[in-house]
């Protein structure tokens, strides 16, 4: 199924940072390797063109310190990398060979992180209110009748849970929201929709749809996360849409009847 396009709070952010999870990428060892063979180079032709002048040392003392130090460099250079955790994220370090292989106890701040690229990895998980626009589907009512569903949810995810979440799924949260929140929506509304008949959804709207929120905000808030609003888009069967037409005497319908219970 199509990802659909989400839209947030902070969508347009001064970072320029999409609105779904970023999995930092890890560091650029090949930019690393490069930079530590250009110092080597540097220190190799400081040494032949004697530019590197440590007075009161000996030649060889000298090549063994331009060494040692050259060795010093190099290990900073390709164990030790750096990743700054934006405003609104809460980044999560990843111990790739540790004995516990997980998430660390800590959930990182925003800031900078220095982290080893061979052993550890750095996510990072947005925690502003994001709005997803999810694909429609339909549900059954009590009676049988088919109505359409075209949910737009507003969402977060609960501040310092962010290891928790990754924890659980190892997936991108943009991969969570579209996957495993979208089963909880539809769920919502299935198992909601299936307790009545037409006739009562459609006299009883405003109570229908305060039950399907309360059951979406009950299934999200165990996964950390927290329902900020949800606008259900739930459209009438056409056999109503149509009786109401003809008691009405409108053709194209009325207002109410051609959005349904959005």
């Amino acid at each position: 199924m199509e990802n659909r396009r989400i839209r947030g709070v902070g969508c347009n952010n001064p970072h320029g940072r999409r609105c779904r999870a970023q999995g930092m990428s890890k560091a650029d060892t090949t930019t690393n390797i490069v930079s530590v063979a250009i110092l080597l180079i540097w220190l190799l032709v400081s040494i032949a063109t004697d530019c590197l002048t440590l007075q009161k040392i000996k030649k060889m003392k000298k090549i063994k310190f331009v060494f040692m130090l050259s060795l010093i460099l190099s290990a900073l250079c390709l164990t030790s990398c750096s990743e700054r955790i934006d405003a609104g994220s809460e980044g999560i370090l990843v111990n790739l060979y540790g004995t516990d292989k997980g998430v660390d106890d800590v959930s990182l701040v925003t800031g900078r992180v220095w982290y080893n690229p061979f052993t550890e990895e750095v996510y990072e998980y947005p925690t502003f209110v994001q709005t997803i626009d999810y694909p429609a589907f339909t549900i059954n009512a009590k009676d049988g009748s088919e109505f359409t569903v075209d949910p737009t949810v507003s969402l977060k995810m609960v501040d310092g849970n962010a290891p928790r979440v990754f924890k659980k799924y190892r997936k991108e949260l943009n991969d969570i929201v579209n996957g495993t929140l979208f089963n909880y929506v539809k769920d919502a509304f299935r198992i909601q929709l299936n307790k009545y008949t037409t006739d009562q959804i459609v006299s009883n709207r405003d109570l229908v749809e305060r039950a399907i929120e309360a059951q979406l905000s009950k299934a999200l808030a165990k996964e950390h996360f927290h329902l900020e609003q949800l606008t259900s888009g739930l459209k009438y069967p056409s056999s109503i849409v149509e009786a109401v037409n003809q008691k009405t005497g409108y053709p194209g319908g009325t207002e109410s009847t051609q959005r349904g219970c959005g």
